[in-house]
């Protein structure tokens, strides 16, 4: 339900972003068998790694990585959740596919749950600066190769878009606060320990070079 708030307004600011010439790198965790074989996948795949393995294997900075503010042990805040059972280690994962309301151009994006394949489609495209929006904050936003931690650490400049993003946190569990509050602590984390923030409105407000 938080996240079909969301998808209308991360479509605009990805088509939007994409119409002016930004790369659009898709990584919905554990799913890229649905895509294999596709254009977006395959631009991902064939990016050289070169020089991106370069930056990873020796250029890597170390950084103070303070415990995040929320107990994250349960998923769900509306337990019991019959409708999306627990994980379960060694079963097939709940979900399959990014979520279809925010559009894969197969001609320009790429499709990569891999931060080793995203360093290598920023090195080949000169890119320095990323912008991070999904879910979940603390999770995948987090801790992925692909995403906050691990990218500051190779040296890339990141922001998050904190309007599109939302925590996986049990408002049962500490710090005792309710999700939206809990999101809220999160980004506040993120931004003291590890990178800056924008909101939507501000991208979309930008006037761009032709």
């Amino acid at each position: 339900m938080r996240l079909e708030r969301m998808v209308p307004r991360m479509s605009e600011v990805v088509e939007r972003l994409r119409g002016k010439g930004v790369l659009v790198i898709h990584a919905p965790s554990d799913t890229m068998a649905y895509y294999e074989g596709t254009p977006a996948r395959q631009r991902a795949q064939e990016a050289p790694q070169d020089a991106a393995l370069t930056v990873m294997t020796g250029e890597e900075r170390s950084k103070e990585d303070p415990p995040q503010p929320l107990d994250q042990s349960e998923a769900c805040d509306t337990c019991p959740d019959e409708q999306h059972p627990k994980f379960e280690k060694g079963m097939p994962y709940p979900w399959t596919r990014q979520h279809a309301g925010v559009r894969v151009d197969q001609e320009r994006d790429a499709v990569s749950a891999d931060g080793r394949e995203h360093m290598a489609l920023c090195r080949q495209r000169g890119i320095e600066h990323i912008l991070l929006m999904g879910v979940h904050t603390n999770m995948c936003i987090m801790r992925r190769t692909f995403s906050i931690k691990q990218m500051v650490k190779w040296g890339m400049q990141i922001a998050l878009i904190r309007d599109l993003t939302d925590t996986m946190y049990n408002p049962a569990k500490p710090p005792y606060v309710s999700h939206d509050e809990g999101t809220q602590l999160t980004i506040e984390y993120i931004e003291k320990f590890w990178c800056p923030t924008v909101t939507s409105d501000q991208l979309l407000g930008v006037t761009f070079p032709s």
